[in-house]
């Protein structure tokens, strides 16, 4: 709950709002289900994708919905390894 909420407060001081669409290029884990609460808990609209989709699939997907507010991951952790993606993460803005 704790997390939620502080989350919430950074989205709102970044001037999210109601019915804006905030995107994750997030791993499936508690930072995901945190962010998703917190967008929804303000009354925006939450969208996700993995951050192993690759360039063109995020930016196929995400730009249907136009994000005001995209979070990423800079890596990520599969089958035990650490997968950097900033590039990625960087290619996607």
């Amino acid at each position: 709950f704790e997390q939620v909420e502080k989350t919430a407060t950074i989205f709102k001081s970044l001037g999210v709002k109601k019915e804006d669409r905030v995107a994750g290029i997030l791993p499936n884990g508690l930072e995901a289900v945190v962010a998703m609460l917190a967008a929804t808990s303000i009354g925006a609209i939450w969208s996700g994708c993995s951050p192993d989709f690759g360039k063109d699939a995020i930016l196929s997907r995400l730009s249907q919905i136009e994000p005001t507010l995209l979070i990423a991951v800079d890596a990520y952790i599969t089958k035990g390894e650490e997968v950097p993606c900033l590039n990625t993460m960087l290619a996607c803005q």
